[in-house]
């Protein structure tokens, strides 16, 4: 190697440090239906920084990747499933296998890390999405048709209304074992409503549903405030509501 082209290359690798693109900052990784900066396993989370990655890109269908774009995320040393990039924001999946506790958090664009952070892992934290006007995401378990709801559903057998949930955070995918509570308030008047489902919502990764059938007390309530309770603790399953309208028949 000539010394001309010796000085050339360490120039270009003095000068690609300084390149702003590449320099390091923070990340911070927040729960992608409330914000929460507490996470579980498995879990929908967004990570928000600078020049994370060099465009927007995002995964084919509902199928996460562990590279996109060339970007790259790790709790420690597991990579995590990635849905979209873009140079602010990363929409992934918390790995399911990643230890409780604190957990530290890179962005690597091309190999090179270009962010961290710190969060924490908690064995459950569900987070409850919203709608676009701050209301709850609940639908028709059955029609998947938007409030308001009525309490009788004719095709079904006992003529009751079933509703879907939608949030993030149940860690259930293994099959683990979880007490979930939901709780309807409409006024003074508070209803627990029958679970017939909490898991994985099936078609697409991170998500999770839980399926209620509303019950008579509910009739023309009105506005009604839910309540999900996880394993019956606030420390180990965050109480999230949102209201959702249930009308008379």
């Amino acid at each position: 190697m000539s010394l001309l082209h010796f000085r050339y290359t360490a120039l270009a690798v003095f000068l690609f440090s300084l390149s702003p693109t590449h320099a390091f900052g923070q990340v911070s990784v927040v729960s992608a239906a409330s914000g929460s900066l507490i996470l579980s396993p498995g879990s929908l989370a967004c990570a928000f920084g600078s020049n994370l990655a060099a465009s927007t890109a995002q995964a084919q269908g509902a199928y996460p990747v562990t590279s996109l774009d060339g970007v790259s995320v790790q709790f420690g040393t597991t990579p995590a499933p990635l849905l979209a990039v873009s140079p602010t924001q990363i929409t992934l999946i918390v790995p399911p296998d990643v230890a409780l506790g604190q957990a530290s958090v890179t962005v690597f664009n091309r190999g090179v890390a270009v962010a961290n952070g710190t969060v924490s892992i908690s064995e459950v934290a569900p987070a409850l999405f919203l709608t676009g006007n701050n209301r709850g995401a609940i639908l028709n378990a059955i029609s998947f048709a938007p409030e308001p709801f009525e309490l009788h559903d004719p095709s079904a057998q006992d003529g009751l209304t079933r509703l879907a949930i939608f949030l993030t955070g149940l860690n259930m995918s293994a099959g683990q074992q979880r007490s979930v509570s939901v709780i309807a308030q409409a006024g003074t008047s508070t209803t627990v409503l029958p679970v017939e489902y909490a898991g994985p919502q099936g078609q697409y990764p991170g998500l999770d549903q839980i399926n209620v059938s509303l019950l008579p007390p509910l009739d023309a309530a009105g506005d009604v405030t839910i309540t999900v309770l996880v394993n019956n603790s606030l420390v180990s399953g965050k109480v999230l509501y949102e209201k959702s309208q249930v009308l008379s028949q």
